[in-house]
């Protein structure tokens, strides 16, 4: 009996294995053109922020993304309060940063986002709130703090401002962690974009003025785009 059953649960696995990976292939498919038509319709839209949600959808080659949060968790020690600004959807505090921080303070600007990353990934140790980051008080102190995609749209004293402010909102040994897009030719990129760089060592001066411990790295994205990371640490 347990030979007969045993061969009729291999015979249905030949059938349905089949069927099951020609539906996984359709589902990825379908993914993927839902992301696309996604990011031609998001422009429209009244959000600030990408939807992140739709670059999972958007399939298995589109990771580049995912760095931001990869490298982000990679230094994170475990029980960190951490300080993520510009958190856009909160997908990489929610997702990434909330399994290994004890406490988590996710601010963006835009209240709409901030009511989306409420909805999507609310966290017991994480907190969203609106707020404009160039304005706000760092009463606190963090472990870490992260600004990924953002410092561009600041104007210099404004960026300058905020890296200060950055700087003395960290606990000794506390890191700072971000990125930026290069461009070979500055402006006409981003209208939202007040202050481009085009060189890995731009970025590394633009922090210096607060940092003196600083690591960069580029990361070359599709369709030539490059990502410039920077890891700014205090001493310990």
């Amino acid at each position: 009996m347990k030979l007969f059953l045993k061969k009729i649960r291999k015979h249905l696995s030949r059938c349905v294995f089949p069927m099951t990976r020609l539906c996984a292939s359709l589902l990825s498919l379908f993914g993927s053109l839902l992301g696309k038509v996604y990011k031609k319709l998001w422009r429209y839209s009244d959000l600030a922020s990408y939807e992140h949600m739709f670059d999972y959808l958007s399939g298995i080659k589109n990771f580049y993304w995912l760095e931001r949060g990869i490298n982000g968790l990679k230094p994170l020690p475990i029980g960190a309060k951490v300080l993520d600004l510009g958190c856009g959807d909160g997908i990489f505090s929610g997702i990434f940063y909330s399994t290994r921080a004890k406490d988590v303070e996710a601010v963006d600007w835009d209240p709409k986002i901030i009511t989306l990353a409420k909805k999507n990934y609310q966290r017991p140790n994480v907190v969203f709130r609106q707020a404009d980051i160039t304005k706000i008080s760092l009463q606190k102190k963090y472990d870490a703090v992260y600004l990924f995609a953002v410092i561009e749209h600041f104007t210099v004293a404004e960026g300058q401002g905020l890296v200060k402010k950055i700087s003395l909102a960290l606990n000794e040994g506390g890191y700072f962690m971000g990125s930026t897009p290069l461009f070979s030719e500055k402006g006409g990129h981003n209208v939202e974009h007040q202050n481009e760089f085009s060189t890995e060592q731009e970025v590394k001066d633009f922090v210096s003025m607060a940092f003196s411990h600083i690591e960069t790295w580029i990361s070359f994205w599709p369709h030539g785009r490059r990502e410039c990371y920077f890891l700014c640490r205090l001493p310990k």
